[in-house]
């Protein structure tokens, strides 16, 4: 059976829904610290949890996800945390189009460090918006 028909299902769709942040979130955080080449115990300590819940939050099967967590790492890697609703095929979208860059999140400095870069590429004056 394709996905066009298994997401009929409403139970299915839920699932599915569920498994794309459950999957991807762990994920995420754990790409996001490699590649600020940080161990889990020093991100811990950035976030202000213990090592174990890093690995926990790591793990794409724990499945116990809190904002408030979610907000510390967000906060340790000195990002932000997007949490919407959404129309069902932009979780499709996403979920069948991830890409490296999808995992690949500046840092708050690494953006403004780069933004004046890329507005003047595309020919804007970035502190004209402001």
């Amino acid at each position: 059976m394709n996905l066009q028909k298994k997401l009929k299902n409403k139970e299915y769709r839920d699932s599915f829904a569920a498994e794309y942040i459950y999957s991807r979130i762990p994920l995420k955080i754990r790409a996001m610290r490699e590649r600020r080449h940080l161990s889990q115990q020093e991100l811990g300590r950035l976030a202000g949890v213990r090592q174990e819940w890093v690995c926990k939050l790591e793990d794409p099967n724990y499945g116990r996800l809190t904002l408030a967590t979610l907000l510390k790492i967000a906060a340790a890697f000195d990002v932000g945390l997007n949490v919407d609703f959404v129309p069902f095929s932009q979780v499709l979208d996403r979920s069948t189009h991830l890409s490296s860059q999808d995992f690949d999140v500046a840092s708050f400095n690494e953006e403004n460090l780069t933004a004046p870069l890329e507005a003047a590429a595309r020919g804007r004056d970035l502190n004209a918006a402001y």
